[in-house]
């Protein structure tokens, strides 16, 4: 079980979901690749597949309500199916879509939002034999792009349109998940061979690998920010949700595992680097687990409790929160019942009439460090921080 919980600012972190009114209805959800979390967002916008072949609909994130019948759509030529989709973190109105036909595409959201169907992309990034079953950016990287099939996996210069570097033909399962550590330096990935591996993104090596959990369902894996740790979500032979905790300088073995609980259900993972606070929800479970991470434990906190089952969720920035209100995350839980329902995480505190600066560590300013020439040319540089503290 988690470890015992210290006395944290954040253990009475709750969640608390927007009324009926303020959520967004008659969403037509489409499907993707099962090892996709369904939904995701930015400040400005969130995006949903739609039920046509190869749709998705971009819609504000301050919409509310029941959606028209004709919500104009990004329709990939030819209805080629998607089986993921990211938001460029650097460009809200850039959206990057993994293909059935092996293509990454990206497509520019108008300033105002979709007003009508939207099926030109900007740029087309076509170097895979395989269909394409991930695509994400780089945190820090300006304009590269990860994109994999269920065994090869590129880093793109996505503004350049071509592939740099191509990690080692040692994947033997779908990738489910990639993350970078602080400085964008090192990847971490997860796949469904198990293993957990340490990439040297410019070298294209891998620099260690551990096999993570002993399930035959996919894993998770998340950079701990500023802590030198990897964390892994995922199951074991007998189907028990655990977390395992690792030290990417030593990996042969976790330095902590926290069994969960015996549930199919993939797992929906969300690292707060400022605050150390992990989200975990579930695919097909209402209910939201809060953990703290420490440099040797993951400690149980609280839990958000919902009879309403979620089938994706996403985070926003940290800039989306009601600073005044001592919200420190704020997400968006997509049903399957085709609503997105706005989740708010606060921090009760008895005075609300001031900014309680000990809930805000200085938090990533959202701006690239380097381009993609300087990454691929070996230049690293960590986040820029600066203070929440509104004016």
């Amino acid at each position: 079980m988690a470890g015992k919980a210290p006395s944290s600012k954040y253990k009475y972190l709750n969640g608390v979901a927007a009324q009926p009114v303020d959520c967004i209805g008659g969403i037509a959800v489409g499907s993707i690749s099962p090892e996709s979390n369904v939904i995701k967002a930015n400040q400005k916008f969130v995006a949903v597949p739609w039920k046509l072949p190869g749709a998705i609909a971009v819609l504000s994130a301050a919409t509310k309500g029941a959606l028209p019948e004709d919500v104009p759509l990004i329709t990939q030529e030819d209805a080629v199916a998607v089986n993921e989709f990211n938001f460029n973190p650097f460009d809200e109105h850039i959206l990057a879509t993994a293909s059935q036909d092996g293509a990454a595409r990206l497509y520019r959201i108008p300033a105002e939002g979709l007003t009508k169907e939207l099926s030109t992309a900007e740029a087309t990034l076509a170097g895979h034999s395989k269909r394409l079953m991930y695509v994400d950016w780089h945190p820090l990287a300006y304009n590269v792009l990860l994109t994999a099939t269920t065994d090869e996996a590129k880093l793109w210069d996505a503004a350049a349109g071509k592939a740099v570097v191509e990690f080692p033909a040692v994947y033997k399962g779908q990738i489910t998940s990639a993350t970078w550590n602080y400085d964008g330096s090192v990847c971490a990935t997860a796949s469904k061979d198990k293993a957990l591996r340490l990439i040297d993104p410019r070298a294209g090596a891998v620099a260690a690998e551990v096999q993570a959990h002993t399930g035959v369902k996919g894993f998770r894996a998340l950079w701990c920010g500023r802590q030198e740790r990897v964390l892994t979500i995922g199951f074991t032979k007998s189907a028990e949700r655990e977390i395992s905790l690792w030290d990417p300088r030593a990996i042969g073995k976790p330095i902590n595992t926290t069994k969960l609980d015996v549930s199919p259900a993939a797992p929906l993972p969300f690292y707060d680097v400022d605050t150390g606070v992990l989200y975990l929800g579930s695919k097909g479970e209402g209910a939201i687990k809060l953990y703290e991470v420490t440099d040797s434990q993951v400690v149980y906190l609280n839990d958000y409790k919902s009879n309403t089952p979620a089938t994706g969720m996403a985070i926003q920035p940290k800039f989306a929160c009601d600073l005044m209100k001592c919200e420190i995350a704020r997400f968006f839980k997509l049903t399957s019942a085709g609503q997105v329902i706005p989740l708010r995480f606060e921090v009760p505190r008895a005075n609300m009439q001031f900014f309680h600066e000990d809930l805000y560590p200085d938090t990533f300013d959202g701006k690239p460090t380097v381009d993609a020439s300087e990454f691929f040319g070996g230049i690293s540089r960590p986040p820029v921080l600066i203070p929440l503290r509104p004016q």
